[in-house]
């Protein structure tokens, strides 16, 4: 049995070898198959627990100075008025002389019939959107996207990454949009795909190295929204507004803004865009390029469109 333990003991090393040769070549050509859906991956909200974003703080700040001016202008008017007395007490001689008239010719006889009512109908109001509600993103409708520019062959080419693997909650306020609520949002980058193979295997695993654990999703976490409409929308209404957060990819984390529009297509049902531009060097991102390609931009721009259904808790 002695004599057969070395024989063994290379059998398994070689063995063991092999099966991490094939696991690191999974991992550098970005061959790993997802480990869940973004769906699963993003964190889920709920309307019991919802709270303002804290762009609302900045808000209220702004309608109270707002409101100081407004009171610092009746105030002056009130001292203008105080000083003209006398004309005060003229125009309420006026006035109860005016009043002694009118209930003179009040007092006489008239045979004028009086007016007959006419019956009103109330007009149907059309169905409002209910005051704040959860909505969830529906990847079937959905798309992420990458873009960045190259010049290939001595032409100069867009790459266009996209993937269906978004996932993530929002709460509407429908009544004071400021205090709506954004949740994190998942993109499941192993599910990225351009029109090239040979560079999708590059993306994914030399890259943005995808095949570890840490670095499957990206992630951006909202912390703010800024330049949002303070007035009630409905159904068949688009708001504009950006939204300040934290984009973590591989393993990095920036605050960016992206540049935002939300359609509320109908009570249930509501789609978007968004877009920002990073740079991909500051997520410790380095391209290397492969022949017949040159001058690859350093910027890259990220865009979601996107649609979400609501959610009924």
């Amino acid at each position: 049995m002695r004599k057969f333990l070395p024989v063994i003991t290379l059998i398994i090393g070689i063995g063991l070898g092999a099966a991490g040769g094939i696991l690191g070549l999974l991992w550098a050509t970005g061959n790993v198959a997802p480990s869940q859906s973004a769906a699963d991956a993003a964190p889920t909200l709920s309307l019991d627990d919802a709270t303002p974003t804290p762009g609302q703080v900045a808000l209220l700040s702004t309608e109270i100075a707002d409101l100081n001016l407004k009171l610092d202008d009746v105030s002056a008017r009130l001292d203008t008025l105080s000083g003209d007395t006398q004309n005060v007490g003229t125009q309420v001689a006026q006035g109860v002389q005016l009043n002694v008239a009118q209930a003179t010719l009040d007092a006489l006889p008239t045979n004028t019939p009086a007016p007959t009512s006419t019956p009103t109908t109330t007009p149907t109001e059309a169905p409002q959107v209910p005051e704040r509600s959860l909505y969830r993103i529906n990847a079937e409708e959905s798309e992420v996207r990458f873009r960045i520019n190259e010049v290939l062959l001595g032409n100069p080419t867009e790459v266009i990454g996209t993937t269906k693997q978004v996932g993530g909650d929002f709460i509407i306020n429908f009544a004071d949009p400021p205090a709506s609520q954004l949740g994190e949002i998942a993109i499941n980058a192993r599910t990225l795909k351009t029109d090239n193979e040979f560079r999708d295997q590059s993306i994914r695993g030399q890259i943005l190295q995808t095949g570890l654990p840490e670095n499957e999703f990206i992630r951006f976490v909202p912390t703010e929204l800024t330049s949002m409409t303070i007035t009630p929308v409905g159904v068949g209404e688009i708001a504009t507004f950006d939204i300040v957060g934290n984009l973590t990819i591989k393993g990095a984390t920036n605050l960016v803004t992206f540049s935002a529009s939300v359609t509320v297509e109908s009570e249930d049902r509501v789609s978007g865009f968004a877009s920002t531009t990073v740079l991909y060097t500051d997520y410790g991102i380095n391209i290397e390029a492969p022949p017949n390609v040159t001058d690859i931009e350093d910027t890259v721009i990220l865009e979601i469109d996107f649609v979400a259904d609501r959610v009924e808790e």
